[in-house]
């Protein structure tokens, strides 16, 4: 066989391994889906890239775009992100987003970031809880798949306590 041959149908079968995972851990899906589920969220989002890019490359990508929602929302993202590969072969995330409430959103505005930064296709829906998206993301885990976190995972900001000495000398303001 022809190295070129040879390698064109070794990628297939990487590709058809990467669709068609073995079960790792099935039994993290439910207990990652509660307690991803013990988190406010904003967004469900779908997003895909219109041609095959490095798993690197999509990190880079998604971190872009985060930051551009960021600047728009002008507050701190948390996300919550799967990794998946198509039939095709190409990746494509299913995320969680949230940012301080929905209601501040512009859904097609970042869905149009997505498409300038992704150079694929973005599908973002108001988050429901009862519709199961966090125990959907759970099952990456049971597939052996990547799940990511990033942003802000706390609700208030962390108080930082005074230690006495560090205030000003003498009643002095």
């Amino acid at each position: 066989m022809a190295p070129a041959v040879w390698l064109r149908q070794k990628r297939r079968w990487m590709a058809r391994d990467r669709r068609n995972p073995e079960p790792v851990r099935p039994d993290l899906q439910a207990p990652l889906g509660q307690w991803l589920g013990t988190f406010p969220w904003d967004w469900y989002a779908t997003m895909t890239f219109a041609e095959p890019v490095h798993p690197e490359q999509a990190v880079k990508r998604w971190d872009r775009w985060v930051r551009d929602l960021e600047r728009r929302q002008a507050h701190r993202v948390r996300w919550a992100r799967a990794l998946e590969y198509q039939k095709r072969g190409v990746i494509h995330y299913h995320a969680l987003v949230w940012f301080g409430g929905a209601s501040q959103a512009h859904r097609l505005t970042a869905m149009d970031q997505w498409v300038l930064i992704g150079g694929g296709f973005a599908r973002i829906v108001t988050y429901d809880p009862h519709l199961g998206a966090t125990h959907y993301l759970g099952k990456y885990i049971a597939k052996g798949g990547e799940i990511d976190l990033g942003g802000k995972w706390w609700l208030r900001p962390i108080q930082r306590r005074k230690h006495p000495g560090n205030g000003p000398k003498n009643g002095a303001v």
